[in-house]
């Protein structure tokens, strides 16, 4: 890893490695061409450096690095596929455009992106629309969705909306604008007629009633998966949910240690690499475990690095070798 760090290598290596992995899945049938595109941030903190790029934060103790993990779902697996350290005002863009230049060029047929909201930009969803990938994300919040909401509450309109961002001034034709679909549903913890009959029944201010409620974007941009809104709000769901499962990633790649300890992020990459790595092997060891035996114990984290292999399959492991 040393040898990596010093000769500038530490992201083409481990993103090689995330690729060719993700390439031998696919030969043992263990996930198809079909995939669901995730990306997401992740930040571990680091000492305050100024002079560092990828030093974010200005408050001593709040400083950190930031790294874009891209990973897809096929056949109910999760795979990490591509880790990027980014800079200050680093333009993400071609880091999108590299990971769907190499999935498109290996096969793969990107159905949905599932984004968190700090994606909400207008040039990376006007993109994924050219590539005709649905994408599924939270909306803004701004005066447009806020709006949106008090009137399904207000009774002027309902849970299926459109919205719309403006987009670069074009000239002779004005601000011309991308339109995609609002579903309008509960946060976690409440349910969406239940918010509509206690705010009718004035158990809830409208502004309280406003908080429990938040708008789901989907900008529709192929005909290989869901279509519409209306009859779909179950499966929208199911989809945006899924989406958490790179912040599980995330949580159980923290259990591993060893990134916080040091500071160069050529050194922190590397062990991030490392670990992705390792939750992709085990994340596959427990699909296998449930493919055989769908009543069987769930392979955790620590029984997997214990070295134990009393709940492991036996099927995956020979095809490495």
């Amino acid at each position: 890893m040393s040898e990596l760090e010093r000769l500038n290598l530490t992201q083409k290596f481990w993103n090689g490695v995330f690729f060719g992995y993700l390439l031998l899945l696919r030969d043992l049938e263990l996930i198809n061409d079909d995939i669901t595109f995730i990306a997401d941030y992740t930040k571990e903190k680091c000492k305050k450096d100024k002079s560092d790029p990828y030093c974010f934060g200005s408050k001593e103790g709040k400083t950190h690095h930031k790294t874009l993990t891209f990973s897809i779902l096929s056949k109910g697996l999760h795979q990490v596929i591509a880790n990027y350290p980014i800079k200050k005002r680093q333009n993400k863009m071609p880091l999108f455009e590299e990971i769907h230049d190499f999935l498109e060029s290996s096969g793969f047929n990107i159905k949905y992106a599932l984004l968190d909201r700090e994606f909400y930009r207008k040039q990376l969803l006007q993109t994924f629309k050219k590539w005709k990938i649905t994408v599924i994300m939270p909306g803004r919040n701004c005066a447009q969705t806020k709006q949106k909401i008090l009137n399904y509450l207000m009774g002027k309109g309902n849970r299926y909306c459109k919205g719309f961002t403006q987009l670069q001034y074009v000239k002779g034709k004005g601000y011309p604008k991308l339109t995609f679909d609002l579903l309008l549903i509960a946060k976690r913890k409440y349910e969406l007629k239940d918010i509509l009959k206690d705010f009718k029944k004035n158990k809830l201010t409208l502004a309280d009633a406003s908080k429990r409620i938040f708008p789901l974007i989907v900008l529709f941009a192929n005909s290989k998966g869901i279509k519409k809104l209306r009859g779909n709000e179950g499966y929208i769901r199911y989809l945006y949910r899924c989406r958490w499962e790179i912040e599980i990633a995330f949580r159980e790649m923290n259990k591993l240690g060893f990134s916080n300890r040091m500071q160069s992020r050529d050194a922190r990459l590397g062990i991030m690499g490392a670990k992705g790595l390792l939750y992709n092997i085990w994340q596959v060891q427990r699909f296998l475990i449930v493919k055989d035996n769908p009543d069987a114990k769930a392979l955790e984290l620590d029984e997997f690095l214990g070295k134990t292999y009393s709940h492991r399959s036996p099927s995956y492991i020979p095809c490495c070798a």
